[in-house]
């Protein structure tokens, strides 16, 4: 998977509305950003998304996930880029699983994984987006 403006506006939607405390943002979709956002919600991090069709062009109506009235997740930050991307073999996720407090999502050849599913996959990745929970 390769770097995507979309991903990264997709991202800061997402901040910008918890930080507005909004109940829902709404960003365009393509299958990149269906995938993140199919990710994050299992995670938790978006209680729900849906697609809406707007004048013919697909987007994503986002659901955005309180607790208590505070945000899910305390921070949420898209981390890959071309020129300076942060791989990580089987055996160092496994020692950088041990040592976070962060859900980190990784691009593999599988797709979009934790590192707990890439563990379990027994495949490496490079980080694309860390959740603070």
């Amino acid at each position: 998977m390769f770097f995507n403006a979309s991903i990264a506006n997709t991202i800061s939607a997402i901040k910008v509305g918890y930080i507005a405390k909004q109940s829902l943002v709404q960003v365009p979709l393509c299958k990149k950003t269906e995938a993140v956002l199919n990710k994050l919600e299992c995670l938790g991090a978006v209680e729900s998304f849906s697609k809406v069709v707007i004048l013919n062009k697909p987007y994503a109506k986002i659901r955005l996930h309180y607790k208590n009235g505070r945000p899910a997740i305390t921070n949420l930050s898209f981390v890959y880029n071309k020129k300076s991307r942060f791989s990580f073999s089987l055996g160092n996720l496994r020692k950088f699983q041990k040592n976070t407090w962060n859900t980190v999502i990784l691009t593999t050849t599988h797709g979009l994984l934790t590192i707990q599913e890439a563990c379990a996959e027994g495949v490496g990745g490079f980080v694309y987006i860390v959740i603070t929970i």
